[in-house]
């Protein structure tokens, strides 16, 4: 075991071949830390957790459980990495980070801020998670993708190319942000959602007697669907719902009839929207 200042080690934990453990850090339990792996500063690596390769482990870091960083992955901070989660290749995890699970960290991907990375969620390529994110699910950033502030990516989700993902919005079900495309705010992504640019979603904020934050997208399938916290359907089946709950009150089911009007000529599905030019 190769050791300097005050690290330590403890239980049946293993340092060998050309692995430094320095300063303050310490590796315990059944923690496996080898090759050219480096743990220091105040680093913790606890648990049934392996550090290898050309890893480095610094800060106020916490790797522990059966979680593993190899390759020339680092972690820092005061970033944990727990569960089965796998930190590799050139990975970054920083700052307050949290990966868990049986999340996977890798490429040059970077997850910093309060993030918190959980289920089976997968961060590479150069793709940059931070903030308050959450991830969990089949939940995939990758690309030169983009996620901050309180957004959250969950379920089998996908964020790729240059999209950026910040604000209070939710992507999740089997939606799909690629492209340049932009969504934050308080926009509520689900469902089949195709999302290549900006102008394939428009958020409705304060709608109808609830206040309600509506989302219209694009999806998979060419069409447009509605998501609310109350609803997720086709333009004709929000119709339906709004004439049946507002039948007494025609000022309300009046404004929802002009939103989906609305709604139509941006995606281009009325009559009067293809006659139209629309510069984005």
């Amino acid at each position: 075991m190769s050791h300097d200042g005050n690290a330590w080690g403890s239980g049946n934990a293993c340092v060998y071949e050309n692995a430094l453990v320095f300063d303050n850090a310490q590796v315990g339990d059944y923690a496996e830390v080898c090759c050219n792996a480096r743990i220091g500063a105040n680093a913790k690596v606890r648990g049934d957790a392996l550090i290898q390769d050309n890893a480095l482990v610094c800060g106020d870091a916490l790797v522990c459980d059966k979680a593993k960083v190899s390759g020339s992955a680092q972690v820092s901070g005061n970033a944990e990495v727990a569960g089965r989660a796998w930190v590799f290749r050139n990975a970054r995890v920083c700052f307050f980070a949290r990966v868990g699970g049986n999340a996977h960290i890798e490429g040059d991907a970077e997850v910093c801020g309060n993030t918190g990375i959980f289920g089976h969620a997968w961060v590479h390529d150069n793709a940059i998670v931070s903030g308050n994110t959450l991830m969990d699910g089949y939940a995939c950033v990758s690309g030169n993708a983009r996620v901050s502030g309180d957004a959250c990516v969950c379920e089998d989700a996908l964020v790729d190319d240059n999209a950026q993902i910040y604000g209070d919005a939710l992507i999740c079900g089997h939606a799909h942000v690629s492209g340049d495309a932009h969504v934050c705010g308080n926009a509520l992504v689900k469902g089949t959602a195709e999302i290549k640019q900006t102008s394939d979603l428009q958020v409705f904020f304060g709608v109808g007697s609830k206040n309600d934050c509506l989302t219209a997208y694009r999806t998979k399938d060419g069409g447009v669907e509605l998501a609310s916290e109350r609803f997720q359907g086709s333009l004709e089946e929000f119709r339906k719902a709004t004439e049946q709950s507002y039948a007494n009150y025609p000022r309300v089911k009046r404004s929802y009839e002009l939103l989906l009007e609305e709604i139509k000529v941006w995606f281009d599905l009325s009559d009067s929207a293809r006659h139209q030019t629309f510069d984005i």
